[in-house]
């Protein structure tokens, strides 16, 4: 992979990786203002359960692509990135403009797919 393409996928993780950032911060506040409403009746109670679960499935799903992207900028300061961490071939550059932070190439993706789907 050039230099030019990594320097382009590098910005957009970045940028990506400051945006979860914010979120986790949104959330943080989301949720303590939902906890400090008055609760009036069970329906109030259901809301506030709802809204804090959904957030906290959010929340869990852009932890993981947050750390898929410190452990994708690391690889680039490393000198390792767009390389599958199954086979050891590179990542065709049209899945990493789709997804920068790709760990496998798209073969290896599906076999862990396959793999995962089993569990």
């Amino acid at each position: 992979m050039n230099k030019e393409n990594i320097d382009l996928l590098h910005r957009v993780l970045l940028e990506r990786h400051r945006e979860l950032s914010g979120n986790f911060l949104h959330h943080e506040n989301v949720i303590a203002v939902l906890h400090k409403q008055e609760m009036h009746d069970e329906i109030d109670y259901a809301l506030i359960s709802t809204e804090t679960f959904l957030g906290d499935t959010l929340m869990k799903h852009h932890k993981k692509e947050f750390d898929d992207i410190e452990c994708a900028l690391q690889k680039i300061e490393e000198k390792r990135y767009g390389i599958c961490e199954m086979c050891g071939d590179e990542i065709d550059i049209e899945r990493l403009r789709i997804k920068p932070h790709a760990k496998y190439c798209i073969i290896c993706r599906e076999y862990v797919e396959k793999q995962n789907e089993g569990k």
